[in-house]
C-alpha cells in the first residue's frame, strides 16, 4: 500500500525557535499549527510510494543533490488561500537553490503530488486557519515576522494528510 512521504530540509539548531514564533498565532489555527504534530520543515517534494522503495529513493536523491546541508534565512510572510482554509507561511529570503533541489527531486520522484514544477513555492508553514480575515489578524500580532536562520540537513520523513511531516525517517 502506498503511503504519503516527504522529502524536506529541516532545521538542525533552532526547531525550537520556529515552534515558538508559530504558537504566536495558534488563537488563529485551525487543523495546523507547527509543533503541535509537525516538524518544522520546508518541503522540496511530497509523494506517494511504497515503502520497498524508499531506500531507493533516499538514495537517488542523495546521489543527486550536491550538499544535504543549506543555509536559510527567513524574514517575510506568505499568505495562501487553498479551498477553504487559509495558510500562513515564513519565506525564505533566498529560493534559487531551493528551485535546482526540488527539480532534482521531483524528477526522481516523477509522481509528485503536486505535479506542476512550476508551482513550487517553498516556505515553512506556521498554521492554517479558517478565519477570512487572518491576514489583518497576523499583521496586528506581528507584523513582520523577527529574522529566523539556521542550517537546515535534508530529511526523509513520513506525512499525514494535510502534508505535516510527522515523523523522520532518515
Amino acid at each position: 500500500m502506498k503511503k504519503r512521504y516527504n522529502i524536506a530540509l529541516r532545521p538542525i539548531n533552532q526547531v525550537h525557535q520556529f515552534i515558538e514564533f508559530a504558537r504566536n498565532f495558534a488563537f488563529l489555527a485551525d487543523s495546523y499549527l507547527l509543533g503541535k504534530k509537525s516538524f518544522p520543515h520546508l518541503t522540496l517534494c511530497q509523494f506517494f510510494v511504497e515503502e520497498m522503495d524508499l531506500a531507493r529513493i533516499w538514495r537517488q536523491v542523495n546521489d543527486a543533490l550536491d550538499s544535504r546541508l543549506i543555509f536559510l534565512s527567513f524574514s517575510r510572510y506568505s499568505f495562501i488561500t487553498a479551498k477553504s482554509y487559509y495558510w500562513v507561511s515564513l519565506i525564505p529570503d533566498y529560493c534559487d537553490v531551493l528551485f535546482k533541489m526540488h527539480y532534482a527531486v521531483a524528477n526522481i520522484i516523477r509522481d509528485p503530488i503536486n505535479r506542476s514544477f512550476e508551482q513550487y513555492d517553498p516556505h515553512i508553514t506556521l498554521i492554517n486557519t479558517k478565519a477570512e480575515d487572518y491576514e489583518e489578524k497576523v499583521k496586528q500580532n506581528i507584523p513582520v515576522p523577527p529574522l529566523l536562520a539556521d542550517t537546515f540537513i535534508l530529511s526523509l520523513g513520513k506525512s499525514d494528510d494535510v502534508g505535516q511531516f510527522v515523523e523522520v525517517i532518515q
